[in-house]
């Protein structure tokens, strides 16, 4: 999922670039941005799930707010590997790392 959000293909590349567009939109357009939070809460609770089962009940640990941080670091890389800022292999290098250090 979250290397879904890092733009490596020309069809996720598209999308991160038009999901900027609807960002645009969003500011002056509260249903647009209703929509858009309503997705995005939808994955950090797919994603919470998926931090939680992997790594497990840790003292500490806050699966919602490791699935916050998570979408938020691959959305921003997104959005740097479509505007040619950051190098796909170092982007998922980056989430590689993170998620190395989360898991242990």
């Amino acid at each position: 999922m979250l290397t879904e959000m890092l733009g490596l293909t020309a069809e996720r590349w598209q999308f991160i670039l038009l999901g900027v567009a609807y960002l645009n939109r969003a500011l002056t357009d509260e249903k647009i941005a209703e929509g858009m939070a309503a997705g995005d809460a939808e994955l950090y609770g797919l994603l919470a799930g998926l931090v939680e089962a992997a790594a497990g009940e840790r003292p500490g640990l806050d699966p919602r707010q490791e699935a916050r941080v998570l979408f938020q670091v691959a959305a921003g890389l997104g959005v740097e590997v479509a505007l040619g800022q950051t190098a796909p292999a170092d982007a998922v290098a980056t989430v590689d790392y993170y998620l190395r250090r989360l898991l242990g």
